[in-house]
């Protein structure tokens, strides 16, 4: 049984690594269809969920932080926003969290 696991683990990570081969890398893609290939965007994708994971974990200590004034957890959500996201990532920022009050209130 273990060495079945053993075989089926090590043929998962050989496949993983010849796909990841396989695969074009964003530079080898035409400029204009860089964005558009659909795994440079599931890629982009899981990215932006990593940093959003990370951003609200770390805007909820700054919520819970009691030695915070307002202004500074204010303050501090904006400094955490800025080191996080360009300035069109926080406006989709703003898009996620506005549909993530929305969806709170509806429930």
């Amino acid at each position: 049984m273990t060495r079945l696991l053993l075989s089926i683990s090590a043929a998962t990570l050989i496949g993983m690594a010849v796909i990841f081969l396989l695969l074009p890398s964003e530079r080898e893609l035409p400029a204009g269809h860089r964005a558009e290939h659909p795994l440079v965007e599931a890629d982009q994708g899981r990215a932006w969920e990593h940093r959003l994971r990370n951003y609200r974990r770390a805007r909820a200590r700054i919520e819970l932080n009691e030695r915070l004034s307002p202004e500074e957890r204010r303050n501090a959500i904006e400094q955490l926003q800025a080191d996080y996201f360009t300035e069109q990532e926080r406006a989709r920022l703003w898009w996620h969290e506005r549909n993530r009050q929305h969806r709170q209130v509806d429930l």
